[in-house]
């Protein structure tokens, strides 16, 4: 069969190279040389011949449980991820912890120096590196909308998420435990308030279902945290939930003189980065799938 060659909505089907979507009728072909990929019409849009790898930057996955049911092999890394208000920029995504397809969606570190990220904000830092990596032991990061975005496909809410606290020194993690979001916990999470108290209290509320995946904590093993505290400015606490004073990781916030954001207390008694007090090298990260 002759292929012929001609004029977008011509009776010829190949439309030659192009840089873009002509308009088009049902069957007709052309090559993007933007893409570098054959597309067709099939009658209502133009469409890729053969589909890039999802989450790449030619065909970004909307999660990275997405990716993992696509590409069930899928490492560890950076892929590109629908992110609203910000494109598709690159994300880390764990494939292998607790079954893989967690999107990294908050990092927070213990260090002297903040953005004062809370994981409810819906303002966007970027999370294109390995949050495991001492490199970027002092950075943070935070993803909008991380209950709604983040689930197996577009528009449906995650209904995982784990609560990881790494340890540079020691090179692994304090713990991680998952939880199952509930009712309306969710929308907890992307509130958008930036105040210290209320609705930050529900971020990890003490009802919700969980599981742990590693605890290597000295103290208090084997208990989960919770944000479920008087002061509202206590990101995890695994000792004493509801009292003040007394947390794991301190939130990411100017209050307290410095301290409370700051600290990785003996509710864990583990110290791989240096000893007890302010600024342990370690990071709280937030996980969605």
């Amino acid at each position: 069969m002759a292929l012929y060659t001609g004029a977008a909505n011509s009776s010829n089907k190949f439309l030659g190279n192009l840089s873009s979507d002509p308009s088009g009728a049902e069957g007709d072909l052309y090559y993007n040389t933007t893409t570098d990929l054959y597309r067709f019409y099939d009658g209502s849009a133009w469409k890729n011949v053969s589909e890039p790898p999802l989450g790449t930057q030619a065909n970004p996955a909307n999660s990275a449980q997405e990716i993992k049911a696509d590409q069930p092999s899928a490492s560890s890394g950076l892929y590109y991820i629908t992110v609203s208000g910000q494109g598709s920029p690159q994300v880390y995504c764990d494939m292998s912890t607790n079954g893989g397809g967690w999107t990294l969606a908050y990092k927070t570190h213990h260090a002297s120096v903040h953005d004062f990220i809370w994981p409810n904000s819906n303002q966007y830092f970027a999370l294109n590196y390995d949050p495991r990596s001492s490199s970027y032991a002092n950075n943070e990061g935070n993803l909008p909308n991380k209950y709604s975005d983040y689930g197996a496909s577009a528009g449906s809410a995650a209904t995982k998420f784990m609560v990881e606290t790494y340890d540079y020194g020691n090179g692994d993690a304090d713990y991680i435990y998952e939880f199952t979001f509930s009712g309306g916990y969710g929308a907890y999470w992307e509130d958008g308030g930036t105040g210290s108290g209320g609705l930050r209290n529900q971020l990890i509320h003490s009802s919700l279902s969980s599981t742990k995946v590693v605890d290597r904590c000295a103290n208090n093993p084997n208990t989960r945290p919770t944000t479920d505290t008087m002061s509202g400015r206590q990101l995890t606490d695994k000792a004493s939930p509801g009292s003040g004073g007394n947390w794991d990781i301190g939130a990411p916030t100017s209050a307290d003189s410095g301290q409370e954001r700051n600290k990785k207390d003996a509710n864990c008694n583990r110290y791989g980065g240096g000893g007890p007090g302010v600024l342990r090298s370690s990071s709280t990260m937030l996980w969605v799938r």
